[in-house]
């Protein structure tokens, strides 16, 4: 069941930490049938050939027996999706017949783990060694594992990217059980620095908005921006890239705090 969540995270220690009390609300979806249909299709992301992902998520229990997209596009086969996989890791995987790029993070969440995380995913036509996709969990260094032979980026002109689950041709795919609070795409493969940055400042991105990091295709802010609801959701950026929340009911305004987002 759809929940708008509102919460406070606190001051707490930490090489990457220096956030304040703040307010932070979250989208949290039930990984049957709640998800947001943005305006974005596979191809308008990738049109650059450099795109980056980044998130502020919690799963409901860590590892589960499925995988769970945080965002996801499927059009003919060709796939865009950043997901956590069945044993807790966090991956980024742009597919193309049988060629793909795989990045998968070494570390992972645990069985029932439900802390907030901060994962990201990001495609890079121009990186050296033709390790194009990588992936990090709480600014993780970007990890590459897997290529298939002949890679090309993925085609998907028709289709839109969605959160909370994929977009499989229109069908609803391997959905998220927990919460999304802060979501941005940018048009650039974003180096550790900026990444750091982005974490630096929480899940309210205190210290530097994506704005200002430059290049940003889209920005949601999963119940910050006044006019978000459970039928629209804004883009921040100001880009117009509005997304339609779907099978969200407006009666469940859950006021509980998510959590601390750094696991304290």
């Amino acid at each position: 069941m759809f929940a708008l969540t509102t919460g406070i995270t606190p001051t707490t220690g930490g090489t990457h930490n220096v956030m304040t009390k703040r307010d932070v609300k979250c989208y949290n979806f039930d990984g049957v049938n709640e998800y947001v249909n943005t305006t974005m299709t596979g191809n308008e992301l990738l049109a650059t050939d450099a795109l980056t992902i980044a998130a502020w998520v919690r799963f409901d229990d860590g590892q589960t027996d499925a995988n769970e997209r945080i965002c996801g596009v499927e059009e003919g086969g060709d796939q865009l999706k950043l997901f956590k996989y069945t044993t807790g890791h966090i991956g980024f995987m742009l597919l193309r017949g049988g060629s793909y790029q795989i990045g998968k993070t070494s570390a992972q969440l645990s069985n029932g783990q439900s802390d907030w995380v901060f994962v990201a995913g990001k495609y890079d036509a121009a990186a050296a060694g033709n390790d194009y996709a990588w992936a990090s969990l709480n600014v993780s260094d970007w990890e590459h594992t897997t290529e298939g032979a002949g890679f090309s980026k993925p085609v998907i002109p028709n289709q839109n990217m969605w959160l909370g689950a994929t977009n499989d041709d229109g069908a609803f795919e391997e959905g998220m059980a927990g919460s999304i609070s802060n979501i941005v795409f940018f048009n650039k493969a974003l180096s550790q620095a900026e990444l750091s940055e982005l974490y630096d400042g929480g899940m309210a991105f205190k210290n530097v908005s994506p704005n200002q990091i430059g290049g940003v295709i889209a920005w949601y802010r999963m119940g910050d921006e006044s006019s978000d609801s459970n039928t629209v959701l804004v883009d921040a950026s100001g880009n117009g890239n509005t997304g339609t929340v779907v099978n969200m009911e407006g009666g469940d305004l859950d006021t509980d705090s998510p959590g601390n987002p750094f696991g304290l």
